[in-house]
Order: C-alpha cells, then sequence, then structure tokens
C-alpha cells in the first residue's frame, strides 16, 4: 500500500481533547501500566534511587554504580564517567531502565532496577556481550516504540531525535487519528473513531501486535517505519515480523501474540483476540478475566466437552482459569523478570528458553523458500539479525544465499545490500563487505548507516 507519512505530534495534541467526552476511560488509561511506559525523569516518582547499586561486568571487570540517581563507570582507578537519567522507560512493575539524553541522541544506562530482585543489576543484553557498550548504548526511533508514540528522526537516521519524547502512549495509539472524530464531536455531530474490539480480528490483533509481537526477528520494511502504521491498517505493510517454523522454548515479554497463536484456544476461535481478556481502560470493577473462557467452556459452549474440574469457591465464582492454564515465569529476553506465558494449555509445563534451527517464516506470508524477490530479501535480513543473536552458522548460509538470489532481481535495495554487507563484514569477508557497502553506496548515500558501513 502507498506509503503515509503520520504526524504524530499532531495526533497527540488532538488526544488532550479526549477527557473532556471520555472522562472516565482517560482517567483509567492514566492509571494504566502503559501509559507510564515512558516518562521523563522529572515526572516520575522518586523510584529506587535511594538505593545505592554496584555491579562488575564479568567478562571486562568494568565496575557502575548508581548513588543518589547518578550513575558512574569505572575502568579503573584513574578513569570514571557519570551521568544522570533524562528518561525512565519501563512501567515499573518488572523493571525500570534508565536513559540519559545529550543534544538529539539517547543513551541506555548500563544499570537498571529489577523490582523482583529489589536490586540494580546490568540493564538488558549488556550481562551477554563481552565487550559492553558502556554509557553508549544509543537508543534509535524503534527502541521506544513499544514506550512511546512513534517519534521523528532526522532524516537517513534512526539515532538522531528531531522533538524527543516526554511521556508514554496517547489515545492515538490504539484509536488511530482522531482529529476528525474530536472536531465533529465539539461542534456537536459525530465521526467514526477506530475502536480494536470493533475491527475484524486480524486488524484487532495488529494493534496490539506493534508491541506485543517481536516475533524472532522484526523490522521496518524498506522505505517504511514504525511511524507509518495507524490502528486499522495491516503492520505487515510496515513491520515485518519473522518467526521460526518450530516454535522456540521459552518466552519473551514480546512474544504475547506468538505464544497465543500455539494455543488450540486461538486456533479453534477465530474471533479470540487480545481484547477478548484485556482492556486498555476498564471503567468498571476488576475485570473477570475467566468470562471469556467460560463462554466457550462453560454450558451451551462449543467447548462445553471440557469445563472446568474445579468447583466455585467461596465466592461463588469458578476458579481463576489463567491461574491454572498460563505459565508464569522468567522471560529469555529481560532477567530477572517474570510474565505470563499466554500459550494456552491443559496443564503448562516450563522449559529453559533455547533457540532451534528450524527455517524462519515471514508470519503475514510464512514461505520456507519464498519467490516474491522482496520476500527473499526481507527473509535474508531476517537471517542475518538471527545469527547475530543466536550464533547459528546455519542461519549466515542462509542469509548470504537469500540476499545474493532476492538481489539478482532487485539491485536497486539499498537494505539488502547493506545487510549482505553486515553479514560479510562480520563473518570475516572484507572484500565482499566492501563490494556490498559500496553498492549500498551508489544507491542511497545519505543514509547514516550505509555512510558508517563504507567508512
Amino acid at each position: 500500500t502507498p506509503r503515509r507519512v503520520v504526524d504524530w505530534k499532531l495526533l497527540a495534541e488532538a488526544d488532550a481533547q479526549c477527557g473532556d467526552c471520555h472522562p472516565d476511560q482517560t482517567a483509567a488509561w492514566e492509571r494504566s501500566a502503559m501509559t507510564r511506559s515512558f516518562r521523563t525523569r522529572a515526572n516520575a516518582p522518586p523510584g529506587p534511587f535511594d538505593v545505592p547499586g554496584e555491579v562488575t561486568h564479568e567478562a571486562t571487570g568494568i565496575t557502575y554504580r548508581q548513588r543518589n540517581g547518578v550513575f558512574e563507570e569505572q575502568a579503573d582507578a584513574n578513569h570514571r564517567f557519570q551521568r544522570a537519567p533524562t528518561y525512565v522507560i519501563g512501567s515499573g512493575l518488572n523493571v525500570h531502565t534508565l536513559l540519559w539524553a545529550v543534544d538529539d541522541r539517547i543513551y541506555q544506562l548500563p544499570l537498571s532496577w529489577y523490582r523482583t530482585k529489589s536490586a540494580w543489576d546490568l540493564s538488558p543484553g549488556f550481562a551477554s556481550v563481552y565487550e559492553p557498550p558502556g554509557f553508549f548504548r544509543e537508543i534509535s526511533s524503534g527502541c521506544l516504540n513499544c514506550h512511546t508514540n512513534p517519534t521523528p528522526t532526522a532524516p537517513g537516521s534512526a539515532l538522531r531525535f528531531l522533538d524527543p519524547p516526554t511521556r508514554g502512549f496517547t489515545c492515538s495509539r490504539c484509536h488511530s487519528d482522531g482529529r476528525a472524530h474530536a472536531k465533529a464531536r465539539l461542534d456537536g455531530g459525530d465521526a467514526p473513531i477506530v475502536s480494536p474490539g470493533k475491527l475484524t480480528p486480524d486488524r484487532a490483533d495488529d494493534v496490539c501486535a506493534m508491541c506485543h509481537f517481536a516475533g524472532d526477528v522484526r523490522f521496518e520494511r524498506f522505505g517504511r517505519s514504525y511511524g507509518d502504521f495507524l490502528p486499522g491498517d495491516r503492520l505487515a505493510d510496515s513491520v515485518a515480523i519473522f518467526a521460526r517454523q518450530q516454535a522456540t522454548h521459552g518466552f519473551g515479554t514480546g512474544d504475547h501474540s506468538a505464544r497465543l497463536a500455539l494455543s488450540r484456544c486461538a486456533q479453534a476461535t477465530p474471533s479470540l483476540t487480545c481484547t477478548t481478556c484485556h482492556h486498555a481502560h476498564p471503567t468498571g470493577g476488576g475485570p473477570d478475566r475467566s468470562a471469556p473462557c467460560r463462554a466457550c467452556h462453560g454450558e451451551g459452549g462449543h467447548a462445553a466437552g471440557h469445563p472446568c474440574s474445579i468447583p466455585a469457591g467461596d465466592t461463588g465464582r469458578p476458579a481463576d482459569c489463567a491461574a491454572c492454564h498460563l505459565d508464569v515465569g522468567q522471560t529469555r529476553n529481560i532477567p530477572h523478570t517474570d510474565a505470563v506465558d499466554h500459550f494456552i494449555r491443559k496443564r503448562p509445563t516450563t522449559r529453559p528458553p533455547r533457540t532451534n534451527e528450524s527455517p524462519l517464516v515471514w508470519v503475514a506470508d510464512p514461505q520456507v523458500e519464498p519467490v516474491d524477490p522482496d520476500h527473499v530479501i526481507l527473509l535474508g535480513r531476517a537471517y542475518v539479525d538471527a545469527w547475530r543473536s543466536d550464533g547459528q552458522e546455519i542461519d549466515a548460509g542462509r542469509a548470504e544465499r537469500l540476499l545474493t538470489r532476492g538481489l539478482a532481481s532487485l539491485p536497486a535495495r539499498a537494505d539488502g545490500w547493506l545487510a549482505l554487507a553486515t553479514l560479510r563484514r562480520l563473518r570475516g569477508d572484507f572484500p565482499g563487505s566492501t563490494e556490498a557497502a559500496e553498492r549500498a553506496f551508489a544507491i542511497d548515500p545519505g543514509d547514516r548507516r550505509v555512510a558508517l558501513a563504507t567508512a
């Protein structure tokens, strides 16, 4: 579909009017965890900064400290580096990660606060690398995508923010562009607005999947950005999500949609979507999350032959279905963090996180050996990312083969040449890497990533 450029700043300004007509929903949203997903340090609660923290990175011996909101890196007795956080990312239900900013760039601090541990530890991803990025892990627009509204960046760069964010999601993130609706209501009329619960099941799930379906690999499609997607759109037009053909063991904080799709409940009930069980801004009492289960498994439901075997408790209500049929355990991507595994099973079993060598497929069009050149390049890019993450050499070979084949048909794809240059450089094929990087530069010399690859 043709690309639509969305001005998210204008949408957020219009969202400020929603509370005039929907005060209860707005108040409920402001109390939710999602609205706390991104805040400036000044607008965040005092938090755990009064708890000192000191962690040494095992491989390098570099020590990181936190004292009263000041973070410090000490490489040796004579070399120290200090910064205070600018932003707090994460709702705090499980973890708080801190960011600091200078000019138009944002960086992640090396220590995060883990609520389940009640202590500071290395930020996600820092412990698994031999040379940690210290205070200079750059934050891209993709990193912030699941914590705040899409944020504009400078042309050719996903790392230079033109207008840094200051808060978490606003109404448009789930309800799309509401400006016409708001204007009509203020003028005494009405105009439609997107409601996820009224979309077709696939489009409704896409609204949530933007943040809750990370897959094994995901990235923006060529010429698109995360900010192009509006609720009601087809997510696959903007974002390509890939998963192993054989599901990996364990689950991550962004695997909700993928894990739910493994469930017989989801496979047998196409109308089962995220909003069947979840409500972003409930205005009544606490929701009965087992009600959707009883609709199918209770008397008169299409799965009435599989009723709950646990009788009603003292409250007269049946037992909580999720407590028995959903696992809760350590996620594979964020340390010290427990989350709900949305794979519904009769008797959930926890398995240690482990990947496998089964092929990747694009979730929107699951083909192991696609024919369309665009699809071939996308899959090749996915294998590059998977190889960099999991280190399985079979993925590197798949990436080389697919990218070479796809670029033979679409030689003007700078993203494909850049992925091939990265792959070859990391495999030690420096002449091949240089050749691919120069092809990318000839196509798109303004892209910062391409320029760096040829530097």
